[in-house]
């Protein structure tokens, strides 16, 4: 049914816009790279990260599991 198909693609495209102006979101991310940096300080005081790949999220997530 082609109006179903408008209406997921209209629900994707909300959700999609939401993720990308939320205020929260960029905050989660921001804490991660804290957390992530203070655990790589021991490693070398001056390599400092400025990112982490979007996939890494994954391990964060396996971690909470156990």
């Amino acid at each position: 049914n082609v109006s179903f198909l408008f209406q997921v693609v209209d629900q994707m495209y909300t959700a999609c816009d939401e993720l990308l102006n939320s205020q929260m979101l960029v905050l989660v991310l921001e804490y991660i790279l804290a957390i992530g940096n203070h655990l790589n300080r021991n490693w070398s005081e001056h390599n400092i990260s400025q990112g982490f790949q979007i996939t890494s999220l994954d391990k964060v997530g396996a971690f909470f599991l156990y």
